[in-house]
Parts: C-alpha cells; sequence; structure tokens
C-alpha cells in the first residue's frame, strides 16, 4: 500500500489513541469491517483517514455527530 509519510504518521497517531497494537492492526479492523467493498485496501484507507479527521463542519453537513479521538470509528460505512 502507497501512502504519503504524513498518512502513515496519522495512522500511527490514530492506532496509539483506539488502543490499537500498531498501525497494521488499525488497516486490518478497517479492512474488516469494510470488505464488502469494492474498493482497494488503499482506497479504503484513505477514506477513512479523511473521515476520522474530518472538521466539524463537514460532519455536520454530514448529519453525523463530532467523534473524539480514543472512542472508536463507526462499522458502518455510510456513518463512517
Amino acid at each position: 500500500m502507497r501512502l504519503d509519510v504524513t498518512s502513515w504518521l496519522l495512522l500511527d497517531h490514530i492506532a496509539e489513541a483506539e488502543g490499537y497494537a500498531n498501525r497494521d492492526v488499525l488497516i486490518s479492523a478497517v479492512h474488516e469491517r469494510f470488505h464488502a467493498d469494492d474498493l482497494p485496501l488503499t482506497s479504503l484507507v484513505r477514506l477513512f483517514l479523511q473521515t476520522y479527521t474530518a472538521p466539524n463542519a463537514v460532519l455536520s453537513f454530514l448529519g453525523q455527530e463530532r467523534r473524539t479521538n480514543g472512542c472508536g470509528f463507526p462499522t458502518n460505512r455510510a456513518s463512517n
């Protein structure tokens, strides 16, 4: 999987905040939750990073409440 350095560092940070052992375990969790989709793993991870770090305005527009780090991420792609 090809990601920029900032994305890898963000995955490390999210993995720590969410209580995963490392970013590989987090990536596996993202893949397992969205495995039915036809998107490649790299696209799923990029989508996850974009929605996980979405600003309040974007989440409000989507009808979602702001998620604080360490509180998990939704298992439903429509909610993520």
